[in-house]
């Protein structure tokens, strides 16, 4: 039939409404005293309060009244076609719709009163973390066997409040109840940073520090569901507001050679002993007693139904361990002849070998990038790569539990010309060449799911004022 509008028919309009919101409050107080020409201390407090929350509207069309008056009309007069090599493509026209049905992006009855009641309200929830903190710090600038020592060491403590409140809701997310869940956890974190100026241009850096890595207030919000698909297959799922932060206890020791005015060169070895990190867990054909979800959110089920899959993210047992290396340079190629001088070059590369319980990460990954810029204009070119990585993991080579992504490699583009000392303008292209980003699941990697999102052109005007 091709791209006529007049061979193809009018279903309706589903109507959603994703909402979220975020407030921040915060407040920070510091302190210097230089004791002496070596000696300088610092010292603060901070408040900080994050709260987040949510909640989903679905408004469809058996409930919303487009399905009676939309369904099996033509569309003729409210498509364009899309044209490009691989074929043509009818595109709906959203506000000449809008304006021949009389209708609007709404959650209610519309204007002539049809439309009935809100369909249902999902993934209710609302989480906040309030955390006061404290610091110490002694920075010195010395010598060490006659060259230049410098660095700080220090400790911050923190006292961590969190509160996580959400629906449960089972089949037609119906509401079933509301989740609410209070935790506390608090810690000292000591922290050394030094450097060895072995000469003006070459420096050697060690530091040793603890940090704390928080969980989403996503990943805790105390929501939950479960769904019964038509096989009779129950499958479940929650947050956990239990979540405690991950622990890094991290030792970096980096070689630097600076050279011209930009120049670069440097080496560094790190390792990191990670505790409580923060994973996804998948359990298959366990009671729905052991879910943590009402059973009752599947009509008829008990506490021993099977649950065939429950997913909720956990803190990883143990202490796991991960070691790397980073290699980067960046430089300008002044030294070459005019116009090759305006060259220049930023790369960067990493390897790291990690527990298999750390997801996430990919073994390899590297960054390459070459620009040519002159006061007028410039033009510059990127490439990132990672390597295969793992969202998740089983023993049982078949399992859905092992996931990840395969390697992807993108190229990206970007220039701007200065019209004027106020005026420039850009151009940005992203995945020039239209990677896929390709997912699997189990040991064997089976294809799961493939995306493809094209290349994306922007261009933008910047005037100062």
């Amino acid at each position: 039939m091709g791209a006529d509008g007049g061979h193809y028919a009018l279903d309706s309009f589903y109507y959603r409404g994703f909402n979220n919101q975020s407030k921040l409050k915060e407040g920070v107080l510091n302190a210097k005293y230089e004791l002496n020409d070596v000696w300088t201390l610092r010292a603060g407090v901070a408040y900080h309060k994050f709260t987040q929350g949510g909640r989903d509207l679905f408004y469809d069309d058996n409930v919303n009244g487009t399905r009676s008056k939309m369904r099996g009309k033509s569309v003729a007069d409210i498509t364009s076609v899309f044209s490009n090599e691989f074929g043509s493509w009818l595109v709906g026209d959203y506000e000449k719709t809008f304006a021949k049905y009389n209708e609007y992006h709404r959650f209610g009855p519309n204007k002539d009163g049809t439309g009935g009641a809100l369909q249902d309200i999902e993934n209710v929830y609302e989480t906040s973390e309030k955390t006061v903190s404290e610091y110490v710090q002694a920075d010195w600038d010395s010598q060490l066997m006659g060259k230049r020592f410098r660095g700080n060491i220090g400790l911050r403590g923190y006292q961590t409040d969190t509160h996580g409140a959400g629906w449960i809701q089972g089949d037609s997310y119906a509401y079933l109840g509301t989740t609410d869940v209070k935790g506390s956890y608090s810690g000292v974190l000591p922290a050394l940073n030094t450097v060895v100026e072995l000469t003006p241009e070459i420096q050697v850096r060690f530091a040793a520090t603890q940090n704390l890595n928080r969980p989403s207030l996503g990943s805790m919000a105390a929501k939950g569901s479960a769904f019964q698909s038509d096989s009779g297959d129950i499958t479940a799922s929650r947050g956990n507001p239990n979540l405690k932060p991950f622990k890094d206890t991290t030792l970096d020791i980096a070689a630097e050679y600076y050279f011209g005015q930009d120049g670069m060169l440097s080496a560094s070895v790190f390792h990191k002993s990670i505790k409580n990190f923060i994973g996804s867990q998948t359990l298959e054909n366990i009671p729905f007693s052991q879910t943590g979800v009402p059973y009752t959110t599947i009509p008829g089920a008990t506490a021993n139904s099977i649950v065939k899959e429950f997913d909720m993210p956990i803190n990883v047992a143990g202490t796991k361990d991960l070691t790397g290396v980073e290699l980067a340079a960046q430089g300008q190629f002044s030294f070459l002849p005019a116009p090759f001088d305006k060259l220049g070059a930023v790369v960067n590369y990493t390897y790291v070998d990690a527990d298999e319980a750390l997801t996430g990460i990919s073994n390899t990954s590297y960054n390459a990038t070459l620009y040519y810029e002159t006061d007028q204009w410039g033009l510059r070119g990127s490439m990132s790569h990672r390597n295969k990585w793992f969202s998740g993991h089983s023993d049982n080579p078949m399992s859905a539990s092992t996931r990840g992504f395969q390697g992807s490699t993108y190229v990206d583009a970007s220039a701007f010309y200065n019209v004027s000392s106020a005026l420039q303008v850009t151009l940005n292209a992203i995945n020039l060449t239209n990677q896929k980003d390709t997912q699997f699941w189990g040991q064997n990697e089976y294809l799961y799911n493939q995306t493809q999102s094209g290349t994306t052109y922007m261009v933008g005007l910047r005037y100062k004022f």
